[in-house]
């Protein structure tokens, strides 16, 4: 009677062990399917931002005398990148020449300025170059973090 009841006891703990553990991994998975759906969500308004202010900044009159710059246009070129960087935290905008070198970013004043540095390697400019709209995921030149970059003709 004794082993009855504990087979009995056993049996259901094993049960109830088995039930709770696939309760719990159904719960942990449908957990991980959100993060991945938010993240997902996340990723696409930052790349969509960062993709629109691309293509916005590339449109802007004081990008006219890119390839011509006085002291007065690199000033204005500055302040347009300055103002699409603010629309983010951590986002740094910055303007190209059609030689790739970097003209004008929005960390100019930091150790790790992008201006002067080459970049006609990198595919975004690449695109741009033959007029197209570009995006790509990589690991910054300076920073060596991964990101997002976008560029427009």
């Amino acid at each position: 009677m004794i082993i009855g009841a504990l087979a009995l006891i056993i049996g259901l703990g094993w049960v109830l062990t088995n039930r709770f553990g696939e309760y719990f991994r159904e719960d942990f998975q449908r957990g991980i399917r959100t993060d991945i759906a938010l993240l997902d969500q996340r990723l696409s308004v930052e790349t969509t931002v960062a993709h629109g202010l691309a293509i916005s900044m590339s449109g802007a009159p004081d990008l006219a005398e890119i390839n011509n710059l006085t002291a007065d246009s690199l000033a204005r070129i500055d302040k347009l990148v300055d103002r699409y960087a603010a629309v983010r935290p951590g986002l740094i905008a910055y303007v190209m020449n059609r030689n790739g070198i970097v003209v004008a970013s929005s960390n100019r004043d930091t150790p790790t300025s992008f201006v002067g540095d080459n970049r006609s390697y990198r595919p975004y400019f690449q695109d741009a170059l033959t007029g197209k709209i570009s995006q790509y995921f990589g690991v910054g030149v300076n920073s060596g973090e991964a990101g997002f970059f976008a560029g427009a003709p």
